[in-house]
């Protein structure tokens, strides 16, 4: 699952976006100082389930989906410069890919692209069961391996996160328990 943030627009005229690197595990930090210093700072955001065993228990965390970089947008037409960037405490230098030390552009459809793929992961199911799944009602599940096999559901559980099947294999109904995020409908 993948979350997208950011309070400020990607996609303002004149916006140049740079990479930066930054202090380890600083990322959100250094996002907001970009923002202070009058640059755009974007940390994209995934999340993800853990489950720490000594507690039982299991969270949902968000982790910088590019671990120590941040993407700074800079305004040319304001008079700000990339040196800015490097004047924030969590930032120890821009990403340069020439020679001469000018900092790499990162193209405006690179940054469109991150963010449509966020925005499609968080909007993807979620985890949680496709709406109205019936006990009877045959979808497709994928495995391990890339394969997809066609599910008959035996049970919803409460928590909706899981579904209980069979999965017909070797000519033998074979029970299994599901994630809900591995489902799909098949064509109909």
């Amino acid at each position: 699952m993948s979350t997208y943030h950011t309070h400020q627009p990607l996609e303002r005229a004149g916006l140049i976006w740079v990479v930066c690197l930054v202090k380890p595990q600083a990322e959100q930090r250094a996002a907001a100082e970009l923002s202070r210093a009058g640059l755009v700072g974007w940390c994209p955001l995934v999340s993800e389930r853990r489950y720490w065993r000594r507690k039982r228990v299991m969270r949902v965390i968000e982790k910088p989906l590019l671990p120590r970089y941040v993407l700074a947008g800079v305004e040319w037409r304001k008079g700000k410069q990339i040196s800015t960037a490097l004047e924030c405490e969590s930032v120890i230098r821009v990403l340069s890919m020439s020679e001469d030390g000018r900092a790499m552009q990162v193209p405006l459809r690179d940054i469109r692209r991150i963010r449509e793929l966020l925005v499609a992961a968080r909007n993807r199911n979620n985890g949680r069961i496709p709406e109205a799944i019936s006990v009877g009602e045959v979808m497709l599940v994928s495995l391990s391996h890339g394969e997809e096999k066609e599910i008959t559901v035996t049970a919803v559980e409460r928590d909706g996160k899981r579904v209980k099947g069979l999965i017909s294999m070797l000519g033998i109904n074979t029970p299994v328990t599901v994630g809900a995020s591995k489902l799909r409908r098949g064509a109909a």
